[in-house]
């Protein structure tokens, strides 16, 4: 059900029809927003009753799905609803139509400003054509020589055309005569009023346009200021001074231009976001629909916590629980897992405690990894779903059960990493596509290359976020006091270039301090003692005493060698959780978290010079890092939390329980 007001009208359905409540803005918004949209507030009385009416439908929804951030975080705080309970998915656009066919092209000598707006006024119209006109009699552009248009789309009558003012009233929604003028344009302008999540601005995004537009409702999460637009007060000047800087650096609204079409494929994605939708419906409904117009089966009972195992590919601590209440670590991603997806996490422990002449001989020969995947196989006639943290197990396991016959089991398996050439000639040459039902990758390039590697009928590849405990990984309130001088950080090992780090800070007036330590990596420290300037430190710590060090730092480092993979993603989640902006080498691998100039800087690999301007940048100006360490823990708050990392996994755990029981319905 979108929006409150259809919900409220039927919420008695909601104790027979688990229901899920889809919103933009809740209603305290739409209060707060009224004066733009002619709404007004009602008596005290008829408020108070609203508010009671509007909590019980939270209340009694089976999960509410939010547009943005801004509609869930007044959910919880204004309505009491449960944060467990709620899902922020943005709505999109469909890529494959928004998004031009070919690179687009720029003249450096016309800019065209595009407005798409229904309501003129609310919108910002007229403060967008009085803009445009003073911006035309600034003595700077007309020195420049570049011509300005304005496209003004609205179905608002009595708007004139004239010259270098085009007006659209006939154009419809997503014709292909507007998506044309979107390709056409290179600029959009929305100076409104007040809106909450207008759908434009991902147009827009998609389209490769940079915006200028004002941060009112959720907009700022649509329009990331200064990386894909500007946020702008609804006024004449501000938005002139926004559109002449466009008008006047073309390198600028090019950069703004790419990085806007990057950030509509990692956010606003019509096609994923659906798809994140569908499978919390399926989780919460209990049925595997059927593609067709056949009854619904029946609903069947939950299986036994005990036929869905979880591998962890290490050994599981015995006081974990213990310690994660008492604070001494995160919350684990396979705990919070195990527990939303009523699955039994199988370490290391259950190979040693396999009494099997052939367990135990795999463990001696070909590694521990192998004897957990002939363990898993062996039991596979008594589970329904078997989830592998990584290839280690997984695609042993996958040529078991490719071979060896599966016996009703499925399996999910994350893959870290399926480029390298060995792996991928493995997987060809033993058709383990055959024995893998979901891959879930962390990151986009491992995306392509795993749709390419598991391409069969029935399987499903997709991307999921990494996660973090954002509770556990939190700034303390109040902050701890200065250092004497400014504090980086680094931590971790995989594929990790610290000599690049310490030649770039030997000369600055900082200290370093790099937590060489993973729990789960096998490589070596990767740093040497050796040459080490006063100012760098090398440790090893705990999750506590790292989050502590997060807490005293002004600025995070993560330096990578070249890779094609998620290399340092752990360790960049947390940071952003601490609000710490970021310094971090731009690989091929490490590009669906940050974005430069919004949450840190990009530098390029092995560039001392670069990485050490950034870090003076930052070091500089400290308005702007702790603007990008707030822009990062607001990401990884909205996209990462280990609990909302969990619940993704128990609606896929819940999806292929159901394909298993229904299996002529598993591939619709």
């Amino acid at each position: 059900v979108h929006t409150q007001v259809p919900a409220a009208l039927i919420s008695d359905v909601f104790s027979r029809i688990p229901t899920v409540v889809s919103l933009d803005a809740t209603p305290r918004q739409i209060d707060e927003l009224g004066e733009s949209y002619g709404h007004e507030v009602g008596p005290k009385a008829v408020e108070a009753a609203k508010l009671s009416l509007q909590r019980r439908v939270f209340e009694r929804a089976a999960h509410l799905i939010c547009w943005s951030q801004w509609a869930a975080d007044s959910a919880v705080d204004d309505y009491g609803a449960d944060p467990a309970r709620i899902d922020v998915i943005a709505p999109g656009v469909l890529l494959d139509r928004w998004q031009p066919a070919e690179p687009r092209q720029f003249n450096d000598n016309k800019l065209k400003i595009l407005f798409v707006g229904g309501d003129f006024a609310r919108k910002g119209g007229p403060t967008l054509i009085e803009a445009v006109d003073a911006l035309r009699r600034d003595p700077s552009v007309i020195e420049s020589g570049v011509e300005i248009e304005l496209h003004l789309v609205t179905v608002t009558e009595g708007i004139a055309s004239g010259p270098g003012q085009f007006v659209y009233n006939q154009m419809t929604p997503n014709s292909p005569e507007l998506i044309a003028l979107y390709h056409e344009c290179d600029v959009f302008a929305l100076p409104t009023k007040g809106d909450c999540s207008p759908l434009v601005l991902a147009e827009a995004a998609a389209a490769g346009l940079a915006a200028v537009t004002t941060n009112v409702g959720a907009i700022g999460e649509t329009v990331i200021d200064g990386h894909t637009g500007h946020l702008v007060t609804p006024d004449v000047d501000a938005v002139t001074e926004a559109l002449r800087r466009l008008v006047l650096d073309p390198t600028h609204r090019r950069t703004l231009s790419e990085q806007a079409t990057a950030f509509s494929k990692q956010s606003l994605d019509a096609e994923a976001n659906a798809h994140r939708i569908l499978d919390r419906l399926i989780s919460i409904s209990g049925v595997q629909p059927s593609g067709g117009n056949a009854a619904p089966p029946e609903p069947t009972s939950a299986p036994e916590p005990t036929r869905s195992w979880l591998t962890v590919s290490g050994s599981v601590s015995p006081t974990l629980h213990e310690d994660t209440a008492q604070g001494k670590r995160p919350v684990a991603d396979y705990a919070a897992i195990a527990e939303a997806s009523s699955s039994r996490v199988v370490d290391r422990s259950v190979v040693d405690a396999d009494g099997s002449a052939v367990t135990q001989r795999l463990r001696r020969w070909l590694g521990p990894d192998v004897a957990m995947a002939w363990h898993i196989f062996t039991n596979r006639h008594q589970l329904d779903l078997v989830i592998t943290d990584g290839e280690q197990v997984g695609l042993p396991l996958a040529a078991l059960l490719r071979w060896g016959g599966r016996g009703g089991l499925r399996h999910v398996m994350i893959a870290h990493r399926v480029t390298p050439l060995k792996k991928r000639l493995i997987i060809a040459a033993l058709g383990l596509s055959g024995g893998v039902d979901e891959v879930l990758v962390y990151s986009t390039p491992q995306l392509k290359a795993a749709q390419n590697i598991f391409a069969t009928p029935g399987q499903r590849v997709r991307f999921i976020d990494f996660m973090v405990d954002t509770e556990f990984f939190a700034p303390a309130d109040p902050l701890p006091p200065s250092n004497d001088r400014p504090l980086l950080c680094a931590a971790g090992l995989e594929f990790r270039d610290y000599d690049t780090l310490v030649e770039a800070v030997r000369p600055l007036d900082v200290e370093l301090v790099v937590a060489c330590a993973s729990p789960w990596s096998r490589r070596d420290d990767q740093m040497s003692a050796e040459d080490l300037p006063d100012n760098v430190t090398r440790t090893k710590l705990t999750q506590a005493e790292l989050r502590d060090l997060y807490d005293r730092a002004d600025i995070a480092a993560m330096p990578l060698v070249p890779n094609d993979f998620q290399a340092g993603i752990t360790a960049i989640w947390e940071a952003m959780a601490m609000e710490l902006p970021i310094v971090c080498t731009a690989t091929i691998g490490q590009v669906d978290v940050i974005q430069d100039g919004v949450h840190g800087r990009y530098v390029p690999p092995g560039d001392v010079a670069s990485m050490r301007a950034s870090i003076q940048e930052l070091v500089d100006d400290p308005g702007l890092a702790g603007a990008m360490g707030r822009n990062g823990r607001e990401l990884a708050k909205r996209r990462a939390d280990v609990r909302r990392y969990a619940a993704e996994f128990a609606a896929i755990a819940d999806w292929h329980r159901h394909a298993k029981q229904q299996p002529s319905r598993a591939t619709d």
